[in-house]
């Protein structure tokens, strides 16, 4: 009976285990409330020294969000609400693709494993499309808290991620379509809720995953209504990088 119980012991430990990897601690969940009473639930990516990075649009009102809304971060086991600051990316010029990016900083600082976003975008691009050689993965938390279950898959070679440029030539968004142009399915599309989450990439099988995009949007066919691409803010380009100046 013992060796029954310290086998079954053994195999909930390992597949309990199995679940938690699954899950990356550089992934955390946002619930925000703001003053207004609007709620809603994003995702956000630690990028290292209690830094994390969201989308812009989850935050509507900005700073007053911060300063009078409520806002839970929730990363691996541990839980925050003191941000010190929060920093948009500017506003794009109308008519202009920008970036939809938010950077906040906690005080004090998250202890969980982080992500490095790309300094060198061209180690995964090849002009304005993804490396053939290049690991990507998108990952999301998704479900209402506290339940969260993590949403990750990979970018396969049935799927196109090229980087799009605004009217300035900049790189402003990075999109995922079907080669085939065919829709996405609920296993590989971005949804409602998946806002803040990672695009991770890696130049080659054994280099160490990079954060190359925010999760930001979807765009559906104006007749079927099914998604057909995913979309993400780059952590590379000229606003990304004048948010992301190192202390």
């Amino acid at each position: 009976m013992k060796k029954l119980i310290w086998a079954s012991s053994l195999l909930f430990f390992q597949f309990g285990s199995l679940a938690w990897a699954q899950t990356p601690a550089f992934i955390c969940q946002l619930s925000i409330s703001s003053p207004s009473g609007s709620s809603s639930l994003c995702n956000a990516v630690h990028i290292g020294k209690g830094r994390l990075l969201s989308a812009s649009h989850c935050f509507p009102e900005g700073k007053k969000t911060i300063q009078s809304g409520i806002i839970l971060a929730t990363c691996g086991g541990e839980e925050f609400m003191d941000f010190s600051n929060l920093k948009r990316s500017p506003e794009a010029a109308k008519g202009v693709v920008g970036e939809d990016i938010s950077l906040l900083e906690f005080s004090p600082q998250i202890n969980a494993d982080w992500v490095v976003p790309t300094e060198y975008p061209a180690m995964y691009f090849d002009g304005p499309k993804i490396k053939s050689t290049v690991d990507c993965e998108v990952v999301s938390l998704r479900g209402d808290y506290p339940a969260k279950n993590v949403r990750r898959f990979k970018i396969d070679n049935t799927m196109d991620l090229r980087m799009l440029s605004n009217s300035t030539g900049l790189p402003a968004q990075l999109v995922m379509t079907y080669k085939s142009g065919s829709a996405f399915e609920a296993n590989t599309s971005v949804r409602e809720g998946d806002s803040g989450g990672a695009l991770v990439c890696r130049a080659y099988k054994t280099a160490r995953p990079e954060l190359v995009g925010i999760i930001m949007t979807y765009g559906t066919d104006r007749i079927t209504k099914k998604i057909m691409q995913n979309t993400f803010s780059p952590v590379f380009g000229p606003e990304a990088g004048r948010l992301l100046l190192k202390k």
